[in-house]
């Protein structure tokens, strides 16, 4: 019934504020076949698998992290095929964004460079779509440069000379330019 799915929604938003991720997702499972609170189900999964990937991350576990990071960001691509007119449309491209770039850093800690790679693009495009470019933090920036360095592309240079801009101009930036001419 609408009255016990409303519930479960504020049970749900009462257990991601406690940060209690598990408890999240226990208490959406009421909305899952709910047509009129799909987008929400979606939404609140993709909140719920980001903090499980970020506590696993801390933890160094990062075979866990990448799997919640790839359920936030498959909950977070569904949220608009769930209703089209969302208005959790803008939030949830940035948050399946930094999904994106969470997985590239965890690919770049592994050293797997094609995955990384592969995925900071991924992110860079979700949050250029939604104007949030401008949020990509320095360690993603210069960890994407250590990237291109290794593999020069004309989408590395794209993407780098966006990313400069964001950069002050420091020796981050002059790292950068340098790495871009070369």
């Amino acid at each position: 019934n609408k009255e016990g799915q409303i519930k479960g929604i504020q049970q749900a938003l009462n257990a991601l504020k406690k940060k209690s991720y598990t408890k999240t997702l226990k208490e959406l499972k009421i909305l899952k076949n709910n047509t009129n609170f799909l987008d929400y189900y979606h939404f609140l999964s993709g909140q719920a698998h980001q903090g499980l990937m970020r506590h696993y991350i801390l933890l160094k576990q990062y075979t866990n992290a990448l799997n919640s990071a790839k359920q936030s960001v498959q909950h977070f691509s569904s949220v608009s095929a769930a209703n089209a007119y969302t208005v959790l449309d803008k939030q949830s491209q940035a948050l399946q964004g930094e999904s994106a770039l969470a997985i590239a850093e965890i690919f770049f800690k592994l050293k797997k460079r094609k995955q990384a790679k592969q995925n900071y693009e991924s992110g860079f495009q979700r949050l250029t779509e939604v104007n949030l470019l401008s949020t990509v933090t320095r360690k993603n920036i210069l960890n994407y440069a250590v990237l291109c360095e290794k593999e020069r592309t004309s989408v590395c240079s794209s993407w780098e000379s966006k990313l400069s801009l964001f950069l002050s101009k420091t020796e981050d930036a002059r790292l950068l330019e340098r790495i871009n001419a070369f």
